[in-house]
């Protein structure tokens, strides 16, 4: 089973990730702010990270710089409303981050992470 955190202040997005993985072999643990995943991220090994961009505390470009300096290759997704403003130079293009938009479709979200986790 795969274990994923996902990281967003909207608690309904925590719900809707819940119920739209719940017959998935993927586990996750939910946070709402960046340095709370920081903690889970010291604590526990994760195959994929969903993370919003805009939150409380460090943002989500902070925490992903944060996650690369300790965890180079772990897959990361970004859910966000703020795609079209998101300049690809504030990331580190790679081919283990993608960006996928609020709203979003269980199949976008599913083909996503089927494809970072490899199957």
């Amino acid at each position: 089973m795969a274990k994923a955190l996902y990281i967003d202040d909207d608690l309904y997005m925590h719900r809707l990730v819940k119920l739209l993985f719940k017959d998935q072999n993927i586990q996750f643990d939910f946070v709402a702010e960046g340095r709370s995943a920081l903690k889970y991220l010291m604590d526990n090994q994760y195959d994929i990270i969903f993370t919003d961009i805009q939150m409380p505390g460090i943002s989500g470009i902070e925490l992903i710089q944060k996650i690369r300096e300790k965890q180079s290759s772990i897959p990361i997704v970004i859910v966000s409303a703020f795609k079209g403003k998101l300049s690809i130079s504030e990331l580190e293009y790679r081919n283990d981050i993608r960006i996928i938009d609020k709203p979003f479709t269980r199949k976008q979200i599913m083909s996503v992470a089927q494809e970072l986790l490899k199957y």
